[in-house]
């Protein structure tokens, strides 16, 4: 009965494992689709508009997160010594840290402007955090066989349907439909299109919300494949000229910016990040994160003093919505108006007329953060931000860094890697991939 018990947990281990080993690649090559069921309750209605950031939706990809994480579950409850491998090398100054995270957890939540939109965002959250735990703890896979080359055949092939948008106009249609394409053409309102000498041109959607969301991923992809080395050069060569081409038909000025940008610097300093981690550590490192906030909070002041009616409409609704994130804050300057909050802060404390354009998050992640967290929220993502910033250096990785400093760089300008499920999702498995580095070369050498 024993032997018979013991040979049933292990066909259940592997089982278990073999499925989540299946699912995870798949998982990552689908993270672009944002095929999903989407709920509408009052409070994700704004002066009676629906708004896509407020409502609860169970995406495609939720679901393979849900079925592994009810596999890990069965491995943990399965698996001797796992549990304790989850709390191996913790410390008091990381345990407070947790504690008292989830005290301003709670706190965000109850005090928020829209306490149930607030509540979705941080089950967002905690999916992101599993992942990471999965990554690190669970996942036996290679990351060529868990992530590159599944996220190289993603790009590939939802930038090719982009491109393929920008060509005829319009949305393809048929089965792309259940990969979470939206039907749209040139004519459609509110769609994003490129004006170059009096002709328009539709900006590539692929399956994401938005251009420059298609952009980030794209990029992103395009960095860990040029300076990853994962690759022949010739092939290196190949794929990041053919996920160029599709970007470029997104016309993000942002992404396409800082890539180019990076792309130029960071080839000619790759060998001195290599050569002088340390020093860059000791001597740099710690005056980027205090850098990159200050100067993201002294925009609240300029927007006053710039601000203008003549102004391209974009430019002015940047503007128009950091002056909005600096009267959310000022309205709840500890805690925040709640993550999640800030379009119904935007109504509440402001007035547009505007509403169904103008109804979506300040363009920069740091200043979001800033309103809907407050001060605490903004002490503990400047916290968490030095410490990543750290460990990533480290690493040693130029294909890592090149991505973060891309990240950085475009969170001033956009917010969609903090509320769009593609893009969260990607930034999540980039996290990990640093975890995973960093580990690696901290045991080396200890």
């Amino acid at each position: 009965m024993i032997r018979k018990n013991r040979k049933l947990k292990d066909q259940l281990i592997f089982f278990a494992k073999l499925l989540s080993d299946i699912l995870f690649p798949v998982f990552v090559f689908l993270i672009p689709t944002q095929l999903g069921y989407h709920f509408w309750p009052k409070w994700s209605l704004v002066s009676g508009v629906r708004i896509d950031y407020l409502s609860p939706t169970i995406y495609l990809t939720d679901v393979f997160v849900f079925v592994i994480f009810l596999l890990s579950i069965v491995r943990l409850i399965l698996v001797q010594g796992v549990s304790q491998k989850l709390t191996r090398g913790t410390n008091r100054g990381l345990s407070v840290f947790v504690i008292l995270f989830f005290g301003f957890f709670f706190i965000n939540i109850f005090a928020a402007i829209n306490v149930l939109a607030s509540l979705l965002f941080w089950i967002r959250i905690f999916e992101c955090v599993f992942l990471v735990l999965y990554i690190r703890y669970l996942n036996k896979l290679s990351s060529d066989i868990w992530f590159y080359k599944p996220i190289v055949l993603s790009a590939l092939t939802f930038g090719l349907i982009g491109f393929c948008q920008f060509v005829s106009g319009s949305s393809l249609g048929g089965l792309l439909y259940y990969f979470g394409e939206r039907t749209f053409t040139k004519q459609t309102y509110g769609i994003s299109l490129f004006v170059w000498k009096g002709q328009e041109f539709l900006r590539a959607y692929s399956t994401f919300p938005h251009p420059n969301a298609l952009a980030g991923f794209l990029a992103t992809v395009l960095l860990l494949v040029f300076f990853g080395r994962r690759f022949s050069p010739r092939t290196t060569v190949l794929i990041s000229s053919i996920i160029f081409f599709f970007l470029l038909s997104t016309f993000s000025k942002n992404a396409i910016a800082s890539l180019t940008f990076i792309l130029i610097s960071f080839k000619i300093s790759t060998n001195i990040i290599k050569k002088h981690s340390a020093l860059i550590v000791r001597k740099i490192v710690p005056y980027v994160p205090p850098i990159i906030f200050l100067a993201n909070l002294s925009l609240i002041p300029f927007s006053y003093s710039v601000f203008s009616s003549k102004l391209p409409e974009n430019v002015s609704y940047r503007l128009y919505s950091t002056k909005v994130a600096g009267i959310e804050f000022a309205a709840s300057p500890i805690y925040g108006m709640g993550f999640n909050g800030f379009i119904n802060g935007m109504v509440q404390n402001f007035s547009t007329n505007k509403l169904t354009w103008f109804l979506q998050p300040v363009h920069n992640v740091y200043l979001l953060v800033f309103s809907e967290g407050g001060l605490v929220g903004y002490i503990f993502f400047f916290i968490g931000f030095s410490y990543f910033i750290k460990k990533l250096v480290k690493t040693k990785k130029p294909e890592l860094i090149a991505v973060f400093v891309f990240i950085a760089t475009t969170s001033a300008l956009d917010h969609y890697w903090l509320t769009l499920q593609p893009n969260r999702l990607l930034l999540t498995l980039f996290v990990s991939l640093v975890i995973l580095n960093y580990k690696s070369v901290y045991n080396k050498n200890y």
